[in-house]
C-alpha cells in the first residue's frame, strides 16, 4: 500500500538526513507543518524500513483520529545470526534459540554441538542437560515463509542438478530452486552475515615467510607495479583466509539441524566429514611411493629456478618475435597462384624466421644471460642455464603452435558442408552479382594422349600441402642454446617439436580431411572438357585420310 511512495520519500530522505543503517536514527525534518503523505501514516509493508517518521502526524491530532491504519505483515527476520553478540568468547555460536541460559550457566556450549544443553543449576549445585529440540516458540526460517521460498522441500542433491541442466523438461523446479537458496544463504552467511571482529587476525609471520618468496630486485617491473601486485596479493590472501575461517565457523553451526531449519539452509554443499566419521580412501602409501616422493622432492629442488630479472628480461626480449610465424598466407581473394610458388613462399619464410632466432634472438638472450651471470654463485649456473633454456624452448613450441594453428585455420576456410560443381561456378562467371570463388593456387591442364589431365597430380598436390606441417615442425630443431656462446655445455640445441608430437597429428588429420573434399570436387572439373575430346583424335583421322590414294576431288 506504501510500498512505492515510501520507497520514494526514503531515497529522498537520505540525502539530506543523516546516513546510516541504525533504525533508531531519526532523519531531518522539513520546516513548517508539512504536508502529510502516506508514508507518514504507517510503517508500510515492509518491516525493515528505517526512516519513517510520525512527529508530524502526532501534531495533527485531527488528521490522525480520522485515518486508518494498515496492520503491517508478520516480520521474517531473513538472515538470522549466528554468533552470540553477548557472549563473552568471541565467535561463540548462538547456544539455544528456544531457551535462554545466562552467559554464567552455560557450560561447553562451544565444543559439540550436542553440548549446548548443559547448564550450571545454582540452586540445586549440579550440572543439567536441558533439550534443546522440544517444542516451544518456532524461530525456524525453513518452512515459514508464506511465499513458500522456505517449504519443506528437500534440495535436489548433485547428480539431479546435472539432470536438469540436460533435461529440464523432467526437473523438479521446486527441489533444484530449494538447492539453490540453500546455496545463495550460504554464501551470503560466509560472505556478509559473519563478522570479522569475531576472528583472530591472520599471523603476521605467515605473510613474512610469503613476502620472502618474492625476489628483491626486479628491475624490468616499474616500484610502483611491484607494490601495486604485492597490495592486491595480500588483500586476496587476507580475504581468503577470513572467509575459510568464516566457512568453517558455519560449517560448524550447521553439524546441528535445529540451526539448519533456523538459518534457512536446507543443505550444505561438501558438508565436512568428521574426523573418525569416515574411512581414507586415499592411496595407502608403501616404502617404495616415499621413496620416489622424496627422490621427486630432491630433483625438484636441484632443478628448478625461480623467476629472476634475467627471466622477465627473457619474457621481454620474446615480445619482439612471438608474432612472427613460420607461414605466409595469402589473404582472402587474393590472386591465386601456381603451387610451386605457394610452396617457395612458406619454404622462404621459415627461412627468415628461423634465421631471427638462430641470430638476432640468440645473441639477444646470451646478452642478458651473461649479464645475469655475474651475480651468481657457480652452483647455480647449471640449474639457471636449464631453466632459461627450458623458458626458451616454450617459446618456439608456442610460435610452432600459432603456425600451425593458422595455417590449419588458413586450410579450414574451403571446408563447407556442400561444394559446388564445375558447372555451377562456370555459371557465376557470367552472373556479374555474383562473386568469384575464393582459392589461393592455380593447377594447369595438360594432353596426355586423348585426354586432359592436371600437369601436377592431385595426390602430389594434397601431399605437398600436407608437409608444409612437417616442415613448421622442422624448424624448432638444431635452434642453439645461448649459453653454449659463454660457456661449455653438453647440450647444444633447444628442445624441438616431435614429428608424432599430438598437435602435429591433430593438425595433419583435420588438413588431409578438407583437401580431400576440396581436390575430389576440383577432380570432376575434367568432366566439363569431356565434350570436346573428339578434337584431340583429329590429327589421326586427317593423317589417316591422306593415306588414301589416288585422291579424288570429291573425298576431299
Amino acid at each position: 500500500m506504501y510500498a512505492s511512495s515510501g520507497s520514494k520519500a526514503r531515497s529522498l530522505r537520505g540525502v539530506v538526513g543523516v546516513q546510516g543503517d541504525s533504525p533508531s536514527r531519526r532523519y531531518k525534518k522539513p520546516f513548517g507543518d508539512g504536508k502529510i503523505t502516506k508514508d507518514l501514516l504507517g510503517a508500510g509493508d515492509d518491516p525493515m524500513a528505517k526512516n519513517q517518521e510520525f512527529s508530524l502526524l502526532a501534531n495533527n491530532a485531527h488528521a490522525m483520529m480520522k485515518q486508518t491504519f494498515k496492520k503491517p505483515g508478520k516480520a521474517v527476520s531473513r538472515y538470522p545470526p549466528v554468533i552470540d553478540a553477548f557472549s563473552r568468547t568471541l565467535a561463540a555460536p548462538i547456544s539455544s534459540e528456544r531457551h535462554y541460559f545466562s552467559v554464567c550457566h552455560k557450560i561447553g556450549t562451544n565444543f559439540t554441538p550436542s553440548a549446548k544443553g548443559f547448564y550450571i543449576d545454582t540452586e540445586a549445585r549440579v550440572i543439567k542437560f536441558k533439550n534443546m529440540n522440544d517444542q516451544g516458540i518456532k524461530l525456524d526460517i525453513v518452512g515459514q515463509a508464506p511465499d513458500g521460498m522456505f517449504s519443506m522441500v528437500e534440495p535436489a542433491d548433485e547428480q539431479e542438478e546435472y539432470e536438469a541442466l540436460i533435461y529440464p523438461q523432467n526437473a523438479d523446479k521446486r527441489r533444484i530452486q530449494a538447492r539453490k537458496v540453500s546455496y545463495a544463504r550460504y554464501r551470503q552467511y560466509v560472505e556478509n552475515e559473519i563478522s570479522v571482529d569475531v576472528i583472530a587476525p591472520i599471523r603476521q609471520y605467515w605473510l613474512t615467510h610469503i613476502i620472502e618468496l618474492i625476489p628483491g630486485d626486479l628491475h624490468a617491473v616499474e616500484k610502483e607495479r611491484i607494490e601495486y601486485l604485492i597490495d592486491t596479493m595480500l588483500n586476496e590472501i587476507n580475504k581468503d583466509y577470513f572467509d575459510s575461517v568464516r566457512k568453517s565457523i558455519l560449517d560448524y553451526i550447521l553439524k546441528n539441524e535445529a540451526e539448519m531449519k533456523r538459518l534457512g539452509i536446507q543443505q550444505v554443499l561438501n558438508q565436512p566429514i568428521d574426523w573418525g566419521d569416515d574411512y581414507y580412501k586415499g592411496i595407502e602409501p608403501n616404502e617404495e611411493w616415499k621413496h620416489n616422493v622424496m627422490m621427486a622432492r630432491m630433483l625438484m629442488s636441484e632443478n628448478l629456478c625461480i623467476c629472476s630479472q634475467a627471466t622477465l628480461e627473457l619474457m621481454k626480449l620474446w615480445q619482439d618475435y612471438k608474432g612472427y610465424l613460420f607461414v605466409n598466407l595469402p589473404a582472402p581473394r587474393d590472386e591465386p597462384v601456381p603451387l610451386v610458388d605457394f610452396l617457395s613462399n612458406q619454404d622462404a619464410q621459415m627461412s627468415k624466421v628461423k634465421g631471427l632466432l638462430s641470430s638476432d634472438w640468440n645473441k639477444g638472450a646470451v646478452d642478458i644471460l651473461r649479464e645475469e651471470l655475474e651475480n651468481l654463485d657457480k652452483d647455480q649456473t647449471k640449474t639457471f642455464f636449464e631453466s632459461a633454456a627450458t623458458l626458451m624452448a616454450n617459446q618456439v613450441r608456442e610460435l610452432i603452435e600459432q603456425s600451425v594453428k593458422a595455417y590449419v585455420e588458413f586450410i579450414q576456410r574451403y571446408k563447407f558442408t556442400s561444394y559446388p560443381k564445375p558447372e555451377e561456378i562456370i555459371q557465376r562467371e557470367y552472373d556479374a552479382e555474383t562473386p568469384l570463388e575464393d582459392n589461393f593456387i592455380s593447377l594447369k591442364l595438360s594432353i596426355d594422349g586423348t585426354k586432359i589431365v592436371f600437369s601436377d597430380p592431385l595426390e602430389s598436390v594434397q601431399q605437398e600441402l600436407e608437409k608444409i606441417v612437417d616442415a613448421i615442425v622442422l624448424q624448432s630443431s638444431n635452434l642453439p642454446r645461448p649459453e653454449n656462446t659463454i660457456a661449455r655445455s653438453d647440450k647444444m640445441h633447444l628442445w624441438d617439436v616431435q614429428i608424432d608430437d599430438e598437435l602435429v597429428v591433430n593438425a595433419k588429420a583435420l588438413i588431409s580431411e578438407t583437401l580431400s573434399e576440396n581436390l575430389e570436387v576440383i577432380n570432376l572439373a575434367l568432366n566439363v572438357y569431356n565434350d570436346y575430346l573428339f578434337i584431340l583424335k583429329e590429327r589421326e583421322r586427317i593423317e589417316a585420310f591422306l593415306k588414301k590414294e589416288p585422291f579424288e576431288r570429291e573425298a576431299f
